[in-house]
């Protein structure tokens, strides 16, 4: 039942996140720092979900509380983290120097790290047991046809406002919204894709793909961004001709990867008829 597929999912995340507590308080483990991220991204998901299902018996925002700030110090991190990883493949492909850059990143990365397990230390995982009974005493008052009739509405709805948000561009920066959509609809459809249809699966995949080419996008935003502020204070550090190499080289991928996003945009209609 769409019910069980549900519960398992959450169920999933929770047993995931609690793995991961150990593991980063001990060696502040990079990858599960990561899961730990995208664990809290899936139970939010999920949660966004359950509001368009029960309407004003579930508020999001309520539910996903005990995990606010984990997240948002996980955002910070994480970030961090990222923008390290891109620098260092940067640096060997272009053969450029970043030296002093790569070492302000690894310095703020270790003081993001102490600021999250210092906070992760005292941090209490929410009741599970008594958070899915509350959804469950919910959902138990609506068949799984009719479920699974909401879960596809609400799969409908997210596609819309991305079409709305692509058809309507302001700036490019309204690519980030839709990223961050499509990652709400992914996870969704991960949570129900033994319930749903095939053409729902084959969209999955449309997905994930567009997501990939907005994240590494946005990644790099992001990068251009914080490179732009360190150089500005540490004109010195970095020569100049490596400077403009790089944040040539950036934009030119960045064009490239919001172009490959378009392309898959544009077959999400014939994917989800």
């Amino acid at each position: 039942m769409i019910k069980d597929h549900l519960r398992n999912y959450l169920i999933a995340q929770q047993n995931e996140i609690k793995r991961k507590f150990p593991v980063i308080l001990e060696n502040q483990d990079i990858e599960a720092i990561h899961d730990l991220r995208v664990g809290c991204k899936r139970i939010n998901s999920l949660f966004f979900l359950f509001e368009y299902i029960l309407q004003d018996l579930f508020v999001q925002k309520k539910f996903f509380k005990p995990f606010k700030k984990m997240f948002n110090l996980l955002g910070d991190l994480r970030e961090v983290q990222i923008l390290y990883n891109i620098v260092n493949n940067y640096k060997e492909t272009l053969n450029i120097d970043l030296a002093s850059y790569i070492v302000y990143l690894k310095q703020l990365e270790g003081k993001k790290t102490v600021k999250f397990t210092d906070w992760l230390n005292n941090y209490k995982l929410p009741n599970w047991e008594r958070l899915w009974k509350k959804i469950t005493s919910i959902l138990d008052n609506i068949n799984n046809e009719d479920i699974k009739a909401r879960i596809q509405g609400y799969i409908k709805y997210k596609l819309s406002e991305i079409d709305e948000i692509y058809a309507n561009l302001v700036d490019i920066g309204n690519f980030h919204r839709i990223r961050i959509l499509l990652k709400q609809l992914r996870f969704v459809l991960e949570a129900a894709i033994d319930s749903i249809p095939d053409s729902n699966k084959a969209l999955l995949s449309q997905v994930k793909k567009t997501e990939g080419y907005l994240g590494d996008w946005h990644d790099r935003l992001i990068l251009l961004e914080h490179l732009e502020k360190f150089y500005q204070k540490n004109r010195r550090s970095i020569p100049e001709n490596d400077y403009d190499k790089l944040v040539e080289t950036i934009s030119e991928n960045n064009n490239n990867l919001l172009n490959s996003a378009r392309e898959v945009l544009l077959q999400f209609d014939d994917v989800n008829q």
